[in-house]
């Protein structure tokens, strides 16, 4: 388990977890502040509503004086407007210091969401980052057995090898063989350094019952032959990068 890798999702969750906290924070005082503004609406709107009540009353009075040959008092409907005017110029103006402020609100919450979206987007990179880490072991893993398997199956040759009949007596052997066949690593000087040992072995036989195949000089033979192919094929393909000093 690659405890780096661990601990960039735990930070990415934790940052995530902030975001999210955070967005909800701004959302819940965009709501505050539209509620706000509907409030100071109704209230306007209240307003507005006494205003044409007021209006209308004023107009029946000023008609009923004006019919009676008297003069209407024009200071008490003055003072009837003014304190309308007053009362909605003060509420015009709360409203509109909220909306501003719910702009901002906006704003901010439009940035919590850009946040929380890096922050998920920083998740979801941890997460194939510990996927690929586990991969990667498993790859390992894996190529560090199909080399050994290789070591084991190329031990068994090709056609022509005293090997060879003996080995295509089992599946297991005829699969082997067949892969050898087809693997285009094993050349000339590998099927060479694996026939060896058989070649020592049958003749040890022929002298001593407990004579036993000793593949260790072929290991490492071979082992050398694959290094130095490994390091060519790296150094060519420097050269057709154009990486060559």
């Amino acid at each position: 388990m690659n405890n780096t890798a661990r601990d960039g999702l735990r930070a990415a969750l934790a940052q995530r977890d902030a975001a999210e906290s955070a967005l909800e924070s701004a959302r819940q005082a965009s709501a505050r502040g539209r509620a706000l503004i509907e409030t100071i609406t109704r209230q306007v709107e209240e307003l507005d509503a006494a205003s044409v009540r007021v209006a209308s009353s004023m107009a029946a009075e000023m008609r009923a004086v004006i019919a009676a040959g008297s003069t209407p008092s024009v200071a008490t409907n003055d003072r009837e407007k003014t304190k309308n005017d007053v009362a909605r110029t003060a509420l015009d103006a709360r409203r509109q210091a909220a909306e501003e402020i719910v702009g901002d609100f906006k704003a901010e919450e439009r940035e919590r969401e850009r946040e929380v979206s890096d922050a998920t987007a920083a998740v979801e990179r941890a997460v194939r980052d510990i996927l690929r880490v586990e991969a990667e072991a498993i790859a390992e893993k894996w190529a560090e057995v199909d080399l050994e398997a290789r070591r084991l199956r190329i031990r068994l040759g090709v056609q022509g090898d005293p090997v060879w009949t003996a080995a295509g007596k089992s599946d297991a052997g005829c699969r082997a063989t067949h892969q050898n066949f087809r693997d285009s690593d094993f050349g000339l000087q590998e099927q060479q350094a694996a026939r060896a040992p058989w070649l020592e072995f049958s003749a040890a036989l022929i002298s001593d019952p407990d004579a036993r195949l000793d593949f260790a000089g072929a290991d490492r033979a071979i082992d050398e032959m694959r290094k130095e192919r490994v390091a060519r094929r790296a150094e060519n393909e420097r050269w057709t990068r154009g990486e060559a000093a």
